[in-house]
């Protein structure tokens, strides 16, 4: 018998103490200082041990003053490394690339001399006079000959108009700039036919044209009109008329670089058709730029005078920018826009099927705000019957009208000034750009003039007929080369280009190193001691959630000496309903 109890109580025991240690593992059944005094003794963040353990209250607060601190300078890191993250800043990486098949940049030439002589009969009486110099007063001539802008297109804004001094009318302008302002005001309203007229024409301009050592001829040019230089044309523009459309073509590229293998052309000006007030000096203007895109000799271009050879070495080099939210700002490729998204921006797209560009969208943007400000447009872009100028129809603000002129000036310092002004124009997330030196050497030689010459004059062109009418009129024909000769090779340098690339300085991988070196360096964590403070909030919230339920928390653990005799007085009640059975 003595063996059988003895059986019963060792299971008894064992069923106690399976029993306790469930209540023990059970952290909702302790209360929130037992589960933080569990916490802080097992953490690996070993600054809240040491506080803990500390037997001293100097011990105690001298670890939990370096704790804190310690907590302080992380967040501080931590908002500063999130603060440098956000704002996206991107690094600069230069490779050096080559290729072997290079796309060839576009290249237009234009006549430094805007409109012929012999065409000037297109143009009304006033403008006539003004041009060839018989008129007596400009001033005057210009109020009783342009009558058809009086002061009834004085269609100025009002809140605009309030800010100009009107007292500060441009009377003192130079006779030249005020002839060719006049002169430009009068071309834009005409019909696109007869401007083309006015301008010099390619079959004059061009004599001979080789691309990699192959003839080429006006069909491989693009015609478009520019107020400066008249008639402007660009060889491989990426667009060719097909029909009545103007549609992409391929590029040309070329792979050698040396002057054989690129574009050489042989121009002659026409110095006999030169405008005195028009074009005070003689020559081509030239501009190197990437196909599909608008353009602007006026700004980008370089002169070369008649009576030389001019090499243009070119050079490329391309730009990869990132999009949003790399530096705070976006590039166009990224946006996506629709046609008429784009042709709000820029009207050069709309108006001669270009792709986007920085200069085109600003050059929009400015004549947007003539057009505002001033109810007419410069002459020196077009608006009429654009997207961006809600296809409406303005007139060419004159530079004789003195409101106008003074209006245009106004808007011109507004828009310069960036003040409250608002133009969208991001950059090109992939930007090709041209490089160009040149030298000259005096052209032809005098071995090789008698050739030209009676090349020239064998031609069963206008151009043929016009040079032997010349020279019949006791012209010296090598002053006639002299005078109207150019010659203009453009070809690569190099097939090598440089790549400027725009990469992420700071990403998430940089971050989440940063963030742990700092709190491993400051307060000794680690992403497991994260889990370690995410099991404690789990415990607190287990604890808070089964109070709520129970209503109370259930006490286990104390009261042992009246659990004690509970369970002695269970044991003999068992051993003796035990013995009880055995005696029976």
């Amino acid at each position: 018998m003595t063996i059988i109890n003895d059986k019963i109580y060792q299971n008894f025991m064992m069923k106690e103490k399976k029993d306790e240690s469930s209540v023990c593992l059970d952290t909702s059944k302790k209360s929130p200082k037992e589960i933080l005094s569990d916490f802080v003794q097992t953490t690996t963040a070993h600054g809240f041990t040491h506080a803990y353990n500390s037997k001293t209250l100097a011990g105690k607060v001298s670890w939990s003053l370096l704790c804190v601190a310690a907590i302080i300078v992380v967040v501080i890191q931590v908002s500063t490394l999130l603060s440098t993250f956000f704002k996206a800043p991107t690094d600069v990486k230069i490779k050096v690339v080559f290729d072997p098949d290079v796309e060839f940049p576009a290249v237009t030439i234009c006549n430094l001399n805007p409109a012929r002589k012999s065409q000037i009969s297109l143009l009304d009486k006033g403008v006539q006079q003004m041009l060839n110099g018989t008129a007596e007063n400009d001033d005057k001539l210009q109020l009783q000959n342009r009558t058809s802008h009086d002061n009834s297109s004085n269609d100025v804004s009002s809140y605009e108009l309030e800010n100009i001094e009107l007292s500060e009318q441009p009377t003192n302008m130079v006779t030249e700039y005020l002839t060719k302002m006049t002169f430009e005001a009068t071309i834009v309203d005409m019909d696109e036919k007869t401007r083309r007229e006015i301008g010099h024409q390619l079959e004059d301009l061009l004599v001979d044209c080789s691309w990699r050592g192959r003839k080429c001829n006006v069909s491989d040019f693009k015609l478009h009109n520019n107020l400066d230089y008249g008639n402007c044309y660009t060889f491989n523009s990426g667009l060719k008329m097909i029909g009545n459309k103007l549609m992409k073509v391929e590029k040309k590229t070329t792979n050698k670089p040396s002057p054989k293998h690129g574009l050489s052309l042989t121009l002659y000006i026409e110095q006999d058709e030169y405008i005195p007030l028009l074009a005070q000096s003689a020559g081509i203007r030239l501009s190197v730029h990437p196909p599909r895109i608008m353009p602007f000799p006026e700004d980008t271009g370089s002169t070369i005078s008649p009576g030389s050879q001019v090499d243009v070495g070119v050079r490329k080099f391309e730009i990869v920018r990132q999009p949003l939210p790399y530096d705070g700002s976006d590039c166009f490729d990224s946006l996506r826009l629709s046609d008429e998204e784009l042709w709000e921006i820029n009207s050069f797209s709309q108006a001669f099927n270009m792709s986007y560009d920085v200069k085109g969208c600003q050059k929009t943007c400015y004549q947007k705000l003539v057009v505002e400000m001033c109810q007419c447009g410069d002459a020196e872009y077009p608006f009429n019957n654009l997207a961006a100028f809600q296809y409406r129809n303005y007139t060419v603000c004159q530079p004789d009208n003195k409101v106008q002129a003074k209006c245009v000036e106004h808007a011109m310092k507004k828009f310069t000034s960036n003040s409250k002004t608002s133009c969208y124009c991001p950059q090109s997330c992939r930007d090709v750009q041209y490089l160009t030196s040149s030298t000259s050497s005096m052209w032809p030689a005098d071995s090789y003039k008698p050739q030209l010459l009676k090349s020239l004059f064998n031609r069963d062109s206008s151009l043929g007929e016009k040079i032997r009418s010349l020279h019949n009129a006791q012209t010296e024909g090598p002053e006639l080369i002299r005078k109207n000769m150019v010659k203009v090779n453009v070809y690569f340098q190099e097939l090598n280009y440089e790549r400027i690339t725009e990469v992420p300085a700071y990403e998430e991988a940089n971050l989440l190193s940063d963030i742990g070196g700092a709190m491993g360096l400051w307060i000794g964590m680690s992403v497991l001691t994260l889990g370690e403070f995410m099991l404690l909030i789990v415990s607190l919230i287990r604890h808070i959630v089964t109070r709520m339920i129970s209503g109370g928390t259930r006490v286990v653990a104390s009261h042992r000496n009246s659990d004690l005799n509970t369970r002695d007085l269970n044991i003999n009640m068992v051993l003796g309903g035990t013995a009880k059975t055995l005696h029976k």
